[in-house]
């Protein structure tokens, strides 16, 4: 009998390591890296990046500044608004300061700040929107806030 109740507990032990090691599902809600707020892993105006080897999620634009502050060698990725995609920053395009963007996002934290991969998507939404100011690249967005 002690020797079922010690496989038992080995095995749910080692369930957890691995749940715990798996990447997270598409849309499932995990926390922000940076201010633990609850997040989808798919939100349209999220941000991902990489640290010691996992994937880490990031709410917003806001929060993306200040983990990749922290992590510059970390690639960082954010969601296009149109299709989900993952992105690298470096080359993405920004539709900012817009404040019609608001009602199209899950939850919104200033700045609403939203991601796409080809210029011609930016355009196209900030044309549906009516508003916002459209920017290349992770550097010149951040500069763009100010």
């Amino acid at each position: 009998m002690n020797h079922f109740r010690s496989m038992t507990v080995l095995w749910i032990l080692l369930f957890s390591l691995i749940s715990f090691a798996l990447p997270a599902k598409s849309g499932q809600t995990v926390s922000c890296a940076v201010c633990g707020m609850d997040t989808k892993t798919d939100a349209r105006n999220g941000f991902e990046s990489m640290h010691e080897g996992k994937t880490v999620h990031l709410c917003s634009f806001s929060c993306s500044l200040k983990f990749h502050a922290g992590h510059l060698k970390s690639p960082l990725y954010g969601h296009d608004f149109s299709s989900g995609a993952k992105v690298n920053v470096e080359s993405a395009f920004f539709l900012m300061k817009s404040s019609k963007i608001l009602k199209e996002l899950e939850f919104g934290m200033p700045p609403s700040v939203v991601v796409f991969s080809s210029r011609f998507l930016a355009d196209k939404t900030q044309a549906q929107v009516g508003d916002g100011e459209i920017i290349k690249g992770f550097e010149a967005a951040q500069k763009n806030l100010h």
